[in-house]
């Protein structure tokens, strides 16, 4: 389409000219509006629902940017049979502290009972500081 204004080549999303700001004129060929249904319609003649069906279930849990994604039982279980050598940490993501319990046998078990009390009372963190719940 061509603005009669200033000239321009607009396409047929545009209301304005981008150029010189005034209305495009498209006569009798309109823009149609686009309509787009999140929801499967398995019959033409069926209206189109406005919400999901009370039986929708979501698939994913919801996110909680407080609570880790891994889990307490896990770790507590790493940290209690192979704590000294800092599985626990790796398994978190704590890659760094995981290594230097691994060559100090969970810096010479101190470190250990440490972490295995904060597993117990859920105050033990991921790399990313969300408690493991």
């Amino acid at each position: 389409m061509e603005c009669k204004n200033c000239g321009a080549e607009v396409g047929s999303e545009y209301r304005l000219c981008p150029y010189c700001r005034t209305e495009i004129d498209y006569g009798d060929k309109q823009p149609q509006n686009v309509v787009i249904n999140n929801y499967y319609n398995s019959s033409p003649s069926q209206p189109v629902r406005e919400t999901p069906p009370s039986s929708f279930q979501n698939p994913y849990p919801p996110y909680d940017p407080i609570k880790s994604d891994k889990s307490w039982t896990v770790t507590l279980l790493l940290a209690l049979v192979f704590g000294f050598f800092g599985f626990h940490r790796f398994y978190v993501g704590k890659t760094a502290t995981g290594v230097v319990y691994f060559f100090t046998y969970g810096i010479f078990g101190f470190g250990w009972i440490i972490d295995v009390i904060n597993i117990l009372s859920k105050n033990f963190t991921d790399k990313e500081g969300r408690k493991i719940k």
